[in-house]
Parts: structure tokens; C-alpha cells; sequence
């Protein structure tokens, strides 16, 4: 392969945001239409240096190939799209009934979660398995939750105003922070390297049940059944609306109408959700819930340009 044509065919490969395999196909076709230009070409009269710049001009702008080649390609069937939003479905569930209060139930949840997680983890990472794994990671973030109070004796403790947790237990925390810091980066890595609106997606319930974790651990247990419902609602409201932002992934073809629908939704339900928890936060209370939920999608966005998309060409091709 001519180096043109490579460093052509990369920079198509960097902004298709497709499955490694899908991609792998898409960049031989085109590899092979090229050649068959740059042969062409040559039998013409022209050098093969350029052969290879006349049909590389032929095929076009690259940012415009890879953006056709997405919409052309990136639009899922209506079971992908089921099987992206059911967790969502099946959370939204799960908070808007009585079932979340029972633990054997919740550790059932879990483990079909995780189970199909890292069934579609085995198979090749499909699209749908993204939103199994973003709750899959709810264990190791409520855990972290819990910890919280422990954290707060030690740091307290530091500056005099309590007494020192047991070490071991400090230690073992320690130990379990440190753990699931690298999974939860090791996860979002490879989500990224996918792609970071995926990612972000995977990543969007966390803040969402995160806000409801932090308010009921305020609350320490003093609200009643009711009251408890009303804040599960908007909850459940939220991640209910989530799965419908999953189908629309799926099924738009057009990469600018799906980050703006999942930046747009992500915004209002936690608006939404910390208006009801927290009361009247006024304008700049909710402007900063919407801007702590868009670094979901900032902080992948900027990694992925710092490591870039998929896997490069390689030099065999």
C-alpha cells in the first residue's frame, strides 16, 4: 500500500466510530477500489505518485467518506435496539416498584447484568452490550458510596476532631478504591477506543443513581415509604427516558443528531432529578447539575482524541 493511500484510508478509519470488523471490511473495499484507480491510472500515462494523488482527490474529502460511511452503516436492527435499552427498561423498573428494597432481588438484577456483560464482552463487544456493562459497574460505585462514612472518619481524624478507623479496614478500603479505580478505567478505556458516545452512554446511569445514592445516604434512613417513592420516581423517569435515547442510537444514522439527543436528555434528567431531591436549587444549582452530567460525555471526547479510535491499519495491509 502506498503511503498516500495509507495515511488516506487512517484518517477515513479514525472517524468511522464502527466495529473493528465492519471497519476492517469497509478499509480492504476501499484499498481495492483505490488500487484499481491508481492501475488505472497508470496504464494512462500518469506516474504512479500521481495515479495515487488523482484517485485519492477522486474519492474525496476523508472527514466527508468516513461521515457517509457511518450513516450508511452505523444504523442498527430494531433488536439491537431493544437489547441496548432493556437494562435501562429494566432499572427504571426495578426503582419505580418495590423491589429495589429487596436485596435478593437487587443481587439477582446484578448478576443477569453481569452475566450478559461479559457474554457480549467474549463475543466481540457489540453495541448492545455497552449499557449491560454500565450497570454491571453499579456494584464497585455503591460500594464506594458506602465507604463514604468510613473516608470521612479517617480524613476527620487527620485534623483532630475524631479517632482513627482500624487500620486493617483502612487498608482493605484502600485496597478496594485502588481496584476499582482500574477496572472502571480499564472498562472506559476500551468503551472509548470503541467509541465515546458510546462510552458516555455506558457511563450515563452512573451519575443519575450516583445523585439518589448520595441523597439517601444524607438522609440516613428518616424518610417514610412515600416519601422514599416520590424520589425514586424521577429516578426511574430518568433512566426509563435513557432507554429511548439507547433506541435512538441505535437507529439514527446521523452521528451530530445522536450526540445531541444524548447530551440534551442526559442535561434534563439531572436537572430534573436534582430538583426533586434537593428542592429549589435555583438557576445556577441546575446549570451546575448540567454541566457536572455533560462531563460524561467531555472527559471521553477529549480521551479519545488523546488516544484515538479503534486500531490502526496495519502494515501488512
Amino acid at each position: 500500500m502506498q503511503p498516500e493511500v495509507r495515511t488516506y484510508l487512517e484518517d477515513i478509519r479514525s472517524q468511522l466510530y464502527l466495529r473493528d470488523d465492519l471497519e476492517k471490511q469497509l478499509i480492504a473495499e476501499l484499498n481495492c477500489h483505490l488500487q484499481q484507480r491508481i492501475s488505472e491510472l497508470t496504464t494512462q500515462g500518469y506516474t504512479t505518485k500521481e495515479a495515487t494523488e488523482l484517485a485519492i482527490n477522486s474519492f474525496g474529502n476523508a472527514e466527508n467518506v468516513s461521515r457517509l460511511l457511518y450513516e450508511a452503516c452505523s444504523k442498527g436492527r430494531w433488536t439491537d435496539a431493544f437489547k441496548l435499552s432493556l437494562p435501562h427498561f429494566v432499572a427504571a423498573a426495578v426503582f419505580a416498584s418495590s423491589p429495589l428494597f429487596k436485596t435478593e432481588i437487587i443481587i439477582l438484577i446484578l448478576g443477569i447484568f453481569i452475566f450478559v456483560s461479559l457474554c457480549g464482552w467474549l463475543r466481540g463487544k457489540p453495541d448492545w452490550s455497552y449499557s449491560w456493562l454500565g450497570y454491571s459497574l453499579l456494584p464497585l460505585f455503591a460500594v464506594g458510596f458506602l465507604l463514604i462514612p468510613t473516608i470521612t472518619q479517617f480524613v476527620n481524624a487527620l485534623f483532630g476532631s475524631a479517632s482513627f478507623p482500624d487500620t486493617s479496614t483502612m487498608i482493605m478500603i484502600a485496597i478496594y478504591y485502588i481496584l476499582a479505580i482500574v477496572i472502571l478505567f480499564r472498562v472506559s478505556f476500551h468503551a472509548i477506543k470503541r467509541d465515546w458516545l458510546l462510552a458516555a452512554l455506558m457511563l450515563a446511569p452512573l451519575p443519575i443513581i450516583g445523585c439518589w445514592l448520595f441523597h439517601m445516604q444524607q438522609a440516613n434512613g428518616i424518610y417514610t415509604d412515600a416519601e422514599l417513592n416520590l424520589f425514586n420516581r424521577p429516578v426511574a423517569q430518568a433512566l426509563f427516558v435513557l432507554g429511548f435515547t439507547s433506541v435512538l442510537f441505535i437507529r439514527l444514522r446521523q452521528r451530530v443528531l445522536k450526540v445531541g439527543v444524548a447530551i440534551t436528555v442526559t442535561a434534563i434528567s439531572m436537572m430534573v432529578i436534582g430538583q426533586t431531591l434537593w428542592g429549589d436549587i435555583g438557576f445556577f444549582g441546575l446549570m451546575g447539575l448540567s454541566l457536572f452530567s455533560l462531563l460524561i460525555f467531555i472527559i471521553p471526547a477529549v480521551t479519545n482524541a488523546a488516544i484515538g479510535h479503534g486500531t490502526p491499519i496495519p502494515d501488512n495491509v
